[in-house]
């Protein structure tokens, strides 16, 4: 199918607990086993991540974290075929910046991402 990657930004739901170790210790298990690269920047209320990797793996992927109740208002900004890795086989490189806001952090990296409309029909689609 190809190599993907898609970048999301979502709200923290903070009525609910987060271990913020507990969560990276999850991300880099899962995300080795299934060959997910990719970058996680927290800043203590959003999340923006780019995940990397072959096309199934990552939709699976998505959708599980647009189950996860943590996230409140996900928003797709890009979602995209490419020939390379970004991030290379990082599991999980992570940036946690309490005071450096996710926009720098997305303008910074992201800022060319581009929305793939047939990608985004697949992330959205339901599972099955």
């Amino acid at each position: 199918m190809g190599l993907i990657r898609i970048v999301y930004y979502s709200e923290r739901d903070s009525r609910l607990g987060l271990d913020m170790r507990a969560l990276l210790d999850a991300c880099n298990r899962n995300n080795t086993r299934d060959g997910i690269g990719g970058f996680l920047h927290y800043n203590g209320h959003y999340f923006l991540q780019a995940l990397e990797g072959e096309q199934d793996v990552i939709v699976a992927c998505y959708r599980r974290i647009a189950a996860d109740q943590r996230h409140m208002n996900l928003v797709l900004i890009g979602a995209e075929p490419i020939d390379t890795r970004s991030f290379g086989l990082w599991s999980m490189g992570v940036e946690a910046g309490h005071e450096y806001p996710s926009k720098e952090v997305f303008a910074a990296n992201f800022a060319a991402s581009r929305v793939d409309p047939e990608i985004a029909a697949k992330l959205a689609a339901p599972a099955g």
